[in-house]
């Protein structure tokens, strides 16, 4: 009697145990695999990833929505909306480069090219204060400051000195936040 409860017991919990494997399974593969059919998932799952403060795989997924709507831009799909995620997005991934990595070239890069690609979109958002400060923070101070003369969004700055007191104004705010890296 007592080998039989046993033994119920046994095929109750194996049972428990297989159904969490295959679920977990069907989850590990709706996340390794879905965004490959709706690539707009790449950035929330980044997202997701940045609250683990997974950083690299999130930079990695963020590159790869990126990448898409670039395909989407060469095959002639122009849509005000796809714009504003580029640039937002990129906007993401130059402040995670630069913020998590200190990677201040590859983040300068980034906006160079969200600037030159999309002006107006690239005003709205002050790409060009956020190319300033990576170029101040790189150590450029002569092109942070050519950088920062042309943009409209931010009041103008006389010399090089008022740049510095702004930006160590905005570095401190920065630093202020409680995970910059999420």
């Amino acid at each position: 009697m007592r080998f039989v409860n046993a033994s119920k017991r046994y095929i109750t919990k194996s049972y428990f145990v297989y159904i969490t494997i295959v679920t977990l399974s069907f989850a590990i593969v709706a996340i390794v695999v879905l965004p490959f059919f709706h690539p707009t998932l790449f950035a929330a799952y980044g997202n997701t990833l940045l609250k683990c403060n997974c950083i690299k795989p999130a930079i990695f997924l963020f590159e790869k929505h990126i990448k898409h709507i670039e395909k989407d831009f060469d095959e002639g799909i122009n849509d005000p909306s796809r714009e504003y995620m580029f640039v937002v997005l990129n906007m993401r991934l130059a402040m995670l480069y630069a913020d998590c990595q200190q990677d201040y070239n590859k983040a300068i890069d980034i906006i160079h090219k969200t600037k030159v690609s999309f002006p107006q979109q690239c005003e709205l958002w002050n790409c060009g204060f956020e190319l300033s400060y990576y170029q101040f923070k790189k150590g450029s101070i002569d092109n942070a400051y050519e950088t920062l003369k042309d943009t409209t969004m931010i009041a103008n700055v006389e010399s090089i000195d008022e740049m510095i007191v702004k930006f160590q104004s905005y570095d401190k705010l920065r630093s202020e936040r409680p995970n910059k890296c999420r």
